[in-house]
């Protein structure tokens, strides 16, 4: 139900916090996400004086910190040869295996443009930067990755992949997940 931003208090965030944990039974990823999104929203109500307390004063969740994970071999060999009928999602398999052989993130996937692959030194190579960090990049195209390359270029205008949306790429690898086993 709706209350008012007025009523939002530390005990209906703490209430809010089982409510999640208990009745919904959320993981402690989800939990924080979804709290943090609460905090920002109640942070901008305050700088906007549209609240004058901070309910969150005093109060803290866990945010946990999520190991990173790498891949192994058969892992990544599986997911290459999963069948997959539809074709957003082997789009989303392929562009996740041209991840792991380039080295490169989802967002500078989606922004890699045809002026980024150059020839160096007689090799093949993606230059450009990071959209996250803004941080320069060069890495030589392994074969894997320019068989994938070829596959796409020349879909959209001026960029070498044709990117579902965030929403597609996120059930698509949720689909991965779920089908290699």
């Amino acid at each position: 139900c709706d209350i008012p931003l007025s009523q939002l208090d530390k005990a209906f965030i703490e209430g809010f916090e089982y409510y999640l944990t208990i009745d919904r039974r959320l993981k402690r990823s989800s939990i924080s996400s979804t709290l943090s999104t609460l905090q920002t929203i109640v942070r901008m109500a305050v700088k906007k004086g549209v609240l004058d307390f901070y309910p969150f004063l005093g109060y803290s969740y866990e945010r946990p910190k999520g190991e990173p994970r790498s891949i192994t071999k058969e892992e990544l060999e599986r997911i290459i040869d999963l069948e997959i009928e539809w074709e957003n999602y082997r789009i989303v398999r392929d562009l996740f295996v041209f991840s792991c052989f380039s080295g490169l993130a989802i967002s500078d996937v989606r922004n890699l443009r045809e002026e980024n692959i150059v020839t160096e030194e007689g090799k093949l190579c993606i230059k450009g930067r990071r959209m996250k960090t803004k941080t320069p990049y060069r890495v030589q195209v392994l074969p894997p990755a320019l068989t994938i390359m070829n596959r796409y270029r020349g879909i959209r205008a001026g960029f070498v992949f044709d990117v579902p949306t965030t929403d597609i790429v996120l059930n698509g690898m949720h689909y991965i997940q779920r089908n290699i086993g």
